[in-house]
């Protein structure tokens, strides 16, 4: 399969946005101790490096608990001083990561076609005609929000990225 990928910035900066996760819970605030370009080199870093189960640190782990107190069958890795946890709540898929000082970096989580905003699908179904939306994706980074639409025709796969208004952001294409 060939792969090409145009993405803005790792798809951030984001829009502003307030919104609700799925069960009308406040969202857990992500870290303003860095700037979006230094969450995105330390995500980044989690990625390149080789990660390994661990148990968070005592200060990712505390903060978790705090951040996501509904989760469950959560796991963590670590790469490059970088936490991640992926975890369940409601039966939703979340990931998380965290800063070895407990400072949350970004998440994301499943959200369904139905509940992704009217000008994000509109502009989905626009830019992408006969495309099927497969799943999509809430992100979260800051105070900002984007949202990750899965979508597939034939042998074609494309994840593309808005922000809550319907402007699109990038996409990563799969032949």
């Amino acid at each position: 399969m060939k792969k090409i990928t145009v993405l803005l910035a790792a798809i951030i900066p984001f829009t502003a946005c307030a919104e609700r996760a799925p069960q009308a819970k406040v969202l857990p605030a992500v870290t303003t101790a860095y700037t979006d370009v230094q969450i995105d080199s330390l995500i980044s870093a989690f990625y390149l490096g080789q990660d390994k189960d661990v148990r968070p640190s005592q200060e990712a782990g505390s903060r978790f608990l705090n951040d996501f107190p509904g989760a469950a069958e959560v796991e963590w890795s670590v790469s490059n001083n970088v936490y991640e946890a992926d975890f369940d709540i409601a039966r939703l898929d979340y990931e998380a990561w965290y800063d070895a000082s407990g400072n949350l970096l970004m998440y994301k989580y499943d959200v369904s076609a139905s509940k992704l905003p009217a000008a994000v699908k509109s502009q989905a179904k626009q830019k992408y005609p006969g495309y099927r939306i497969e799943g999509a994706e809430t992100i979260r980074k800051g105070t900002a929000t984007a949202y990750k639409v899965s979508l597939e025709k034939k042998e074609t796969d494309i994840e593309a990225y808005y922000s809550p208004d319907g402007t699109f952001l990038g996409e990563q294409i799969d032949w």
